[in-house]
């Protein structure tokens, strides 16, 4: 899952690509679509979700569009292959990824969170809140140091496991 909307545009070789409806909570459910905002974007893939997908096959110069959060698969067909992904960000992807975040840190202290969009009034409420405390700590987010610790206490423990060698 991608945390933003995607043209993906394949330049060289061939490529299947798969995309999942982002309804179907059999494919993703709803604390898989969560973490992959907060911890890491793959989700385990199995062969049974095939026939559920639209696959492209794709050659130099086709792409498709990936809407946000929709479930992907992506795999080369026998020889390398060189693509790109022009990704966005629109207003609306953002208050949702940001409260995403905000849902995570309140989970990982014990307060279970509904999905966003499900209760519209303390969504705005949480969010509110959380832009409040990102904006007031964002100076602090320039050390390195300062931002480990900052991803350790609001994501837990191995929120910083990309960072293990830096």
């Amino acid at each position: 899952l991608d945390s933003e909307d995607n043209f993906f545009v394949h330049i060289h070789g061939e490529k299947f690509f798969t995309i999942f409806d982002n309804n179907d909570r059999s494919i993703v459910s709803d604390d898989e679509i969560e973490r992959s905002m907060t911890k890491h974007r793959n989700l385990k893939y199995d062969d049974s979700f095939a026939p559920r997908g639209t696959e492209f096959h794709l050659f130099a110069g086709d792409g498709c569009y990936v809407p946000y959060q929709w479930p992907h698969w992506v795999r080369t067909a026998g020889s390398f292959s060189i693509s790109m992904a022009i990704t966005w960000k629109t207003r609306e992807v953002r208050r949702v990824n940001d409260l995403h975040f905000f849902n995570s840190m309140l989970r990982g202290i014990g307060l279970p969170q509904l999905p966003p969009g499900r209760q519209p009034v303390r969504d705005a409420l949480k969010l509110a809140f959380y832009r409040t405390v990102t904006t007031a700590i964002k100076p602090l987010r320039a050390s390195l140091a300062m931002r480990r610790v900052l991803r350790r206490i609001a994501l837990g423990k191995r929120a910083n496991y990309y960072l293990k060698g830096a």
